[in-house]
């Protein structure tokens, strides 16, 4: 069970735009295993903006405390435990318009989890550093292409295991037609893991590939959108995943006031490195989630929604299965607005 509520804040000028939707939730799980699964979570993200003739600086933070099952089931497709988490994220952005049809982008991020060690988990806190530079391309009104230079470095304190190394990104948007949009990018990263236990440095080099592929069609009253990506994700296990990703997102406007929407992902981890600190069998996991939704605006402010979830979980030979049946209930503030 689940019970939220949020609120969006915005302010806004010519060349100033600032953002913030606090978000509160209270989740309770339902189970004869006495581990406490009672959670108040809150989610404050904050996002600026600053414009300038030829510049642009943006900042995001968030600032988290969840569950770690919800989240990073969310992000890598890995399930851990009920465990909370604090998650703690700032990231800063300068794009500089050299030419007319060129664009510097350049940002630097810092994310720092920490987990609730009383009950006796293997999960580990972290942070990571990770920095690009590149630039854009306006190649045709259709076309776009971009490259990018970066570096990353994944840092877990507790037990001494390091990831860091270099990468390259190319990749490009394409507008195909009126209605159809494509954007694709692709790269290597070099990662170098280390290790330090009972003395010895246990070291191990890599070179990975990623990729992100979208392909996006709108209708007059429907969208739909299909994906993949392979990526690099950090983990509360104390391990750095490549993570390959397929989803499919398709929405689809019934009636004025009924919508329905489609979405499935499927995810295959592997551990990059040669160090499994978490002790367990975790370098293989896939999972499979995918659900419809049915929404119904009743009134201008309120909303219904029904939602069915199946989610597949396969792992060191066994695999697992939930099925989730979800109605929310959704009252939305009129916005109010004070001008100057």
């Amino acid at each position: 069970m689940k019970v939220g509520s949020s609120v969006g804040l915005s302010y806004a000028t010519e060349i100033l735009s600032l953002k913030a939707s606090p978000k509160f939730e209270y989740a309770r799980y339902y189970s004869q295993d006495p581990i406490k699964k009672t959670f108040n979570n809150y989610f404050l993200p904050l996002s600026g903006l600053y414009r300038t003739e030829v510049d642009r600086f943006g900042l995001d933070a968030a600032i988290n405390q969840d569950n770690a099952l919800l989240a990073e089931l969310q992000e890598t497709g890995i399930v851990t435990n009920f465990i909370p988490r604090n998650y703690r994220n700032v990231r800063g952005s300068w794009d500089r318009l050299v030419t007319e049809r060129m664009t510097s982008q350049n940002s630097y991020q810092f994310t720092d989890v920490t987990y609730d060690q009383t009950s006796g988990s293997i999960l580990r806190d972290y942070q990571v550093h990770a920095g690009t530079v590149g630039a854009e391309y306006k190649w045709t009104e259709e076309l776009r292409v971009h490259g990018t230079v970066s570096y990353a470095n994944y840092h877990v304190p507790q037990t001494g295991f390091r990831s860091h190394g270099p990468g390259v990104e190319l990749g490009f948007v394409q507008q195909i037609f009126e209605s159809v949009s494509l954007s694709g990018s692709g790269g290597l990263r070099y990662v170098r893991t280390t290790l330090d236990e009972n003395g010895q440095r246990q070291t191990d080099n890599n070179l990975t590939w990623l990729t992100n592929v979208s392909l996006d069609k709108e209708w007059e009253r429907s969208h739909m959108r299909v994906g993949y990506s392979r990526t690099l994700n950090p983990s509360g296990f104390g391990l750095l995943f490549v993570t390959d990703r397929l989803e499919l997102v398709v929405n689809h406007q019934l009636t004025h006031a009924l919508t329905f929407s489609l979405r499935g992902t499927g995810t295959n981890n592997a551990t990059v490195g040669s160090s499994d600190v978490s002790g367990g069998n975790i370098s293989s996991q896939r999972y499979l989630n995918v659900g419809p939704t049915v929404s119904w605006r009743m009134t201008e402010y309120w909303s219904l929604d029904f939602s069915y979830s199946y989610a597949h979980r396969k792992f060191s030979g066994e695999t697992a299965h939930s099925n989730n049946v979800t109605m929310g209930l959704t009252y939305a503030w009129p916005k109010w607005a004070v001008s100057r």
